[in-house]
């Protein structure tokens, strides 16, 4: 269980950077086959879909660097001493009694 919103942003980070980086494929292997007359037909001259994994160049960067700032941000969440709540007051409070009060 995450200990506060800055190791669950961590966790969201390097989590989603393996599909950051591989989405194009997955994507080109969803839609080929529903187009373009399937794998044996398709390349990037005559399919959209089959020029897809050349996005690879862009998101595999982009997921690289989401997992750093993934690891960044857990080791800065990590580091962190938990925060305590603070105690709750009681709930009634006596009166100062005279030896108490302040000299005016």
């Amino acid at each position: 269980m995450a200990r506060n919103s800055t190791t669950r942003t961590g966790w969201i980070l390097l989590g989603s950077s393996f599909l950051i980086a591989v989405a194009p494929i997955v994507l080109a292997l969803v839609l080929i086959p529903l187009t373009c007359g399937g794998f044996s037909g398709a390349n990037e001259g005559n399919c959209g879909a089959a020029a897809l994994p050349w996005f690879l160049f862009f998101t595999v960067p982009a997921g690289f660097i989401s997992a750093i700032a993934g690891i960044v941000t857990l080791a800065i969440g990590y580091s962190k001493k938990p925060t305590v709540a603070p105690q709750a007051a009681t709930a009634v409070q006596s009166e100062p009694t005279n030896e108490e009060a302040p000299p005016q």
